[in-house]
C-alpha cells in the first residue's frame, strides 16, 4: 500500500466524486473488507456496494487484497491502493472552475488537489542522486538495502540504480507485523539468533542504505521495556559490526501517513517539508559544514545558553567533528567519516564524557512515539544527575531507568545547518538538521570518536540558543556566525 496516489485523469477523479464512494474509500484505507462487510458498515444493499466497489477497482483506486474460502464461498477482500489520494494540480483547477458540485468532495482530506508541485517526488532522480552522488557506489560492491514493503516505490528504483552502478543490491525488507512479532513474541535467545543471522547475511556488505521503514513510534506500545531493550541491544551488535568495518552508511528518513498521525501533524505538510529538506544545495551545505567543523576542531570549550534557562558548558578538546553534508567522499572514507543522514545538514562531535556541567531545557522531545514537554536535564561530570518534565515525566523516567548507565551520558553535540529546515516538528531525523539549532544526544558515541557505550542514541533538539566556542559566538538568532 502506497502513501500517495496522484490522480492524473479526469475519469479517475470523476469516479470518486460521489459521497458513497468517498466513504467506501475511507473504509478501505483503514482495513481490507468484502463488499458485504462494507454494505453492513454503510447500511446499503450489497448489490449497490458491489457496483461501486467494481467501479473503484476498474479505475485503479482500490485492488483485491486477498481471497478467503468460507463454507465453499470465495470471499474477496479489497483494500485501497494508497493512504492519500491527490488530484493533479491542473485537474484540481479544472474542477474548481467547472464542476462546483464536485468541489466539496475534491477538497476533503481524503481527496485533495496538490497545493504545491513538490508533492510528487521524483523517486528515480532521488535514487540516482543517492547512489551516484551521496554514496558514490562502485562496481562490484554489495549494497545492503533495508526498508519496508510499503516503501517499494523508493526501494525498487534504489535497487535498479545500484545494479546500474555494477553493484549488487542485497534487500532486507520487513513489515510492521513482522517487526512487532519479533519484538513482542520471540524469546530473548531467538531475538539474538535472529540478529546473528542478520549479521551473517550482511557480512559481504560494503555500503548500507537504511530506509526509516518501521521506526514507527507506536510500534513499541504495549510491549514491555525489557523486550524493547533486548531487541535494541541485539540490533546494536549488528550496527556496531558494520561501523567497525567502516561500511558506508546512509540513513534515509521517510515520512508516512502513520508517522504524521502519531506526530499529530498534517501529512501533506510533513511530506512537503521533508522532501524539500532533502532537495538542498549540497555545495552550499558542504561550505557551511566545513566552516563549523574547522571552528570545532580548533576549539576546546563550548558554552550554550537559551532564554528558557539552558546554561551548559562542555569540553571538545581532542575530539574530531564529523560532517554530515549528504556526501561520503574518498576523503571522508579515509578519515572514517562514513555515515550520512538524509535530510542532511549537520556537524556533530562527541564531547569529553566527564566534562559536561550545567542545565539544559527542551520545549518538546519525543521518545517511542510519546511527546514529553518542558524537559529539564541537570548535568554533572558529564551525566544526567537530575531530570524533570512538565508533561509526561513518567516517559522520561522510563528512559533513564530502563537501560544501562551509559544512556545518562551526553554523547553528542550536533549543530544543524540545513537552510530549508526551519521548524521543529517532532521528527528526529528532520529536526536535528534545523539551521541554527543544536541537538544534545544522550547515549552511544563510540561510533563517532567518543568513549561511551550505550544501546541507544537519543537526540533532543533545542532551538533559539546562543552557542560559543572558546568565547567566540558561533550561533546567534538561529544563524551561523562567521568570525574566522
Amino acid at each position: 500500500m502506497k502513501d500517495i496516489c496522484i490522480l492524473s485523469s479526469l475519469e479517475k477523479v470523476k469516479s470518486v466524486c460521489d459521497p458513497l464512494r468517498i466513504e467506501i474509500l475511507q473504509l478501505l484505507i483503514k482495513q481490507s473488507l468484502t463488499s458485504k462487510q462494507i454494505a453492513d458498515k454503510v447500511k446499503q444493499s450489497s448489490s449497490k456496494i458491489h457496483y461501486h466497489v467494481k467501479e473503484l477497482e476498474k479505475h485503479g483506486l482500490i485492488a483485491l487484497d486477498y481471497t478467503l474460502e468460507k463454507g465453499g464461498i470465495l470471499e474477496k477482500y479489497y483494500r485501497a491502493i494508497a493512504n492519500n489520494y491527490f488530484i493533479d494540480q491542473s485537474l484540481g483547477d479544472y474542477f474548481e472552475k467547472n464542476e462546483t458540485k464536485s468541489v466539496q468532495f475534491v477538497t476533503q482530506d481524503i481527496l485533495s488537489w496538490r497545493r504545491v508541485h513538490r508533492l510528487k517526488v521524483d523517486v528515480e532522480a532521488l535514487a540516482r542522486k543517492i547512489v551516484k552522488e551521496c554514496l558514490r557506489i562502485n562496481p562490484n560492491e554489495v549494497v545492503g538495502l533495508m526498508g519496508g514493503i510499503d516503501q517499494m516505490d523508493l526501494a525498487e528504483p534504489l535497487a535498479i540504480e545500484i545494479q546500474r552502478a555494477g553493484a549488487y543490491p542485497l534487500l532486507c525488507l520487513e513489515t510492521l507485523k513482522m517487526k512487532s512479532k519479533v519484538l513482542g513474541e520471540l524469546e530473548p535467545c531467538e531475538v539474538q539468533k535472529h540478529f546473528r543471522r542478520l549479521a551473517e547475511t550482511l557480512r559481504p556488505v560494503t555500503t548500507m542504505i537504511m530506509l526509516e521503514h518501521i521506526v514507527t513510534p507506536s510500534l513499541t506500545k504495549g510491549i514491555s521495556q525489557e523486550r524493547v531493550e533486548i531487541y535494541r541491544n541485539a540490533w546494536v551488535d549488528v550496527r556496531n559490526e558494520l561501523f567497525k568495518r567502516k561500511v558506508k552508511w546512509a540513513f534515509l528518513g521517510y515520512p508516512t501517513q502513520i508517522l504524521a498521525e502519531e506526530m499529530n501533524t498534517n501529512f501533506l505538510q510533513l511530506h512537503d517539508m521533508f522532501w524539500k529538506g532533502i532537495d538542498v544545495n549540497y555545495n552550499e551545505l558542504e561550505y557551511s559544514a566545513q566552516y563549523v567543523a574547522e571552528v570545532l576542531t580548533k576549539g576546546t570549550t563550548v558554552k550554550i545558553e537559551s532564554e528558557q534557562g539552558t546554561n551548559l558548558v562542555l569540553s571538545i578538546s581532542g575530539r574530531r567533528p564529523m560532517i554530515d553534508d549528504g556526501i561520503i567522499s574518498d576523503d571522508d572514507i579515509k578519515s572514517g567519516d562514513t555515515v550520512i543522514n538524509l535530510p542532511s545538514g549537520e556537524v556533530y562531535i562527541a564531547p569529553v564524557e566527564d566534562s559536561v556541567e550545567g542545565v539544559a531545557f527542551f520545549n518538546l522531545v519525543h521518545f517511542q512515539g510519546e511527546a514529553i514537554e518542558g524537559v529539564r536535564l541537570d548535568f554533572a561530570k558529564g551525566k544526567v544527575v537530575g531530570f524533570s518534565a512538565k508533561k509526561n515525566e513518567a516517559k522520561l523516567k522510563e528512559f533513564f531507568e530502563s537501560g544501562e548507565e551509559g544512556r545518562r551520558v551526553l554523547g553528542e553535540l550536533g549543530i544543524g545547518l540545513n537552510p530549508w529546515i526551519r521548524d521543529i516538528i517532532g521528527y528526529q531525523v528532520y529536526d536535528t538538521k534545523q539551521l541554527g539549532s543544536i541537538n544534545l544526544a544522550l547515549g552511544e558515541n563510540k561510533i563517532f570518536g567518543g568513549k561511551n557505550s550505550a544501546s541507544i542514541i537519543w537526540p533532543m533538539v533545542m532551538n533559539q540558543v546562543n552557542l560559543w566556542v572558546d568565547d567566540i559566538p558561533m550561533i546567534e538568532n538561529e544563524e551561523i556566525v562567521e568570525n574566522y
